[in-house]
């Protein structure tokens, strides 16, 4: 029938932005912990005979100074090909997932649609109108990246939330979404904090 069917789901975290965000490379550590959950996935793809796979690597990697010693590191250590992809790429593979996973993605999209990717360095904010593309920006204020920048003040500054409020409020001016005047019939939010917000 064409229709995938999950026999497994594996997922395993490993904060990689922490590294990047702040000290703008990965340490050895991080690398050596990658390429062991890389070797668990890469020994349940020999379990089930999976032979086609793609390994990616998205922002933590991607700014990380050191990020041709990471690629090979995980080659040597793992037999694992990285693909270091741009933002881009990474948001036409999400948009490209939510539209799989939605059955009434056409109707959402002519209705008018915001679609909001939080990702641990940045924030993308899509819109779609009449079943277009209206705009797509990204802004680099993701989730850990914001963490990593006030981490330290939260517990010496009476006026935390303020400060984090003007920094998100500043990075947002000059996206072209809010200063629209649209109004738009849904909200799609995804990204590893979002089940924490819709709380």
């Amino acid at each position: 029938s064409g229709k995938f069917k999950e026999l497994e789901n594996i997922r395993k975290i490993a904060v990689l932005g922490h590294d990047t965000f702040t000290k703008g490379k990965l340490s050895f550590d991080s690398v050596d912990h990658v390429c062991d959950l890389l070797k668990l996935f890469k020994k349940s793809f020999d379990d089930y005979g999976v032979e086609h796979y793609e390994a990616m690597a998205t922002s933590a990697i991607r700014e990380a100074s050191n990020r041709d010693y990471i690629i090979d590191q995980i080659r040597l250590k793992t037999g694992l090909e990285i693909e270091v992809i741009s933002n881009s790429e990474e948001q036409f593979l999400t948009h490209k997932a939510i539209k799989n996973d939605l059955e009434d993605y056409s109707t959402i999209i002519n209705e008018g649609a915001v679609i909001v990717v939080v990702g641990a360095g940045s924030i993308q904010i899509t819109t779609y109108k009449d079943g277009e593309l209206q705009s797509s920006q990204n802004v680099k204020m993701g989730a850990l990246r914001i963490r990593e920048v006030f981490g330290d003040m939260e517990e010496n500054l009476l006026s935390y939330h303020k400060i984090i409020d003007e920094y998100i409020s500043t990075n947002l001016e000059g996206v072209d979404f809010f200063n629209q005047t649209e109004e738009y019939e849904h909200l799609i939010a995804v990204g590893g904090e979002i089940s924490i917000i819709s709380k």
